[in-house]
């Protein structure tokens, strides 16, 4: 599912760009930040009252985060402040939001990091790279991965088919085809044996192993055993999980906490993670459900529906709003209309395209 700012940060980034989060954490720290909209296909911002303060303009943005965006039009990317003044001047190929304050950004194919001055924190010699997390951030060189620090300087040797953001002291790895964690100093947690894993949370993390889902702790010890053919990281206490029965049958989307017991039943088509006390889920089981279409309504941390399903796409509540769209359910992604709520359901911004 692509809330308008992942949509549109989407737009901004090459096709092979290692990067993936919800809107929620695109938007970063600093206060709530405005909200990207789309008019007569431009983007622009609007404030959190649907307000229009920044003119629809742009061919894609991404979310603010540390108080800039990064904005493109003829084919150039730079970026703007929250006064929709360019305070660094377009001259990249793609850009991502800032993180830690640095972004990542390419010239002539090539990665590097600036700072919110526009000035390279690491010159423009990588392949690919990611945000920065707890300091490190993952990067490609030569066709294989590892980290750099905030300077430049490689910490963890490019020696990895994959790496992935560091969250609570560990950073995903792939080798061979298997997936583990690895610390700061580059010591694996255990061996790299999982078909995928995702990040640690509140101390546990959701990883794959013969083709079922448990949760590991951070001696690499499993909290909850594998028993899931899906399951998410926790979020605010919870975790979004589809149990498989005796018979191997794969069952609805529900939510255990963290021994494991399922606080709300699996009875859902699909599910989100909870954010600000909510989580978007989809009631209907259909064909037609998947990730990115449905019909989406809201739940609280007792399963109650408080906002009925009416979106064809729900993004997570941040700073007390959700990037929603409608459209029938067999429309292109493109005729999507999208929109902003508030916990009641009320569209702050109208949906628009």
């Amino acid at each position: 599912m692509k809330s308008v700012g992942l949509a549109l940060l989407m737009c901004v980034l090459p096709a092979t760009a290692c990067c993936h989060e919800s809107s929620a954490r695109a938007n970063g720290g600093g206060g709530a930040p405005l909200l990207p909209v789309v008019v007569g296909g431009k983007v622009g911002f609007a404030d959190r009252k649907g307000h229009l303060v920044i003119k629809a303009q742009y061919d894609a943005t991404t979310p603010f985060s540390e108080g800039l965006a990064a904005v493109k039009s003829r084919e150039q990317c730079g970026y703007i402040n929250a006064s929709g003044a360019m305070v660094i001047p377009k001259r990249f190929d793609w850009a991502l939001p800032f993180s830690e304050g640095l972004a990542f950004v390419c010239v002539d194919g090539k990665v590097g990091c600036i700072d919110r001055k526009g000035a390279w924190a690491v010159r423009p010699v990588l392949d690919r790279g990611l945000r920065f997390s707890e300091g490190l951030a993952a990067v490609e060189i030569r066709g294989k991965r590892g980290y750099i620090d905030r300077h430049g300087n490689v910490v963890i040797a490019p020696k990895y088919d994959g790496a992935l953001d560091f969250r609570e002291g560990y950073g995903r790895v792939k080798l061979a085809r298997r997936w583990g964690y690895i610390d700061r100093s580059g010591k694996p947690l255990g061996t790299l044996r999982y078909e995928y894993c995702r990040p640690f949370s509140g101390g546990l993390a959701p990883a794959k192993l013969m083709g079922k889902w448990g949760f590991i702790d951070t001696r690499g010890v499993w909290a909850i055993q594998p028993r899931f053919a899906f399951a998410r990281e926790f979020s605010e206490g919870l975790a979004r999980v589809r149990p498989i029965d005796g018979e191997g049958n794969i069952g609805l989307f529900g939510y255990i906490d963290k021994a494991g017991r399922f606080v709300i039943t699996p009875r859902f088509a699909y599910a989100f993670e909870f954010s600000e006390g909510l989580a978007a889920v989809c009631p209907r089981q259909s064909e037609r459900v998947t990730r990115s279409s449905g019909t989406y309504g809201y739940v609280d941390r007792t399963g109650k529906m408080v906002i009925r399903p009416q979106f064809e796409q729900a993004e997570p509540f941040a700073h007390g709003l959700a990037n929603v769209a409608v459209g029938g359910i067999d429309e292109p992604m493109d005729s999507m209309r999208w929109g902003y709520i508030d916990k009641t359901g009320r569209y702050v911004w109208a949906p628009t395209k």
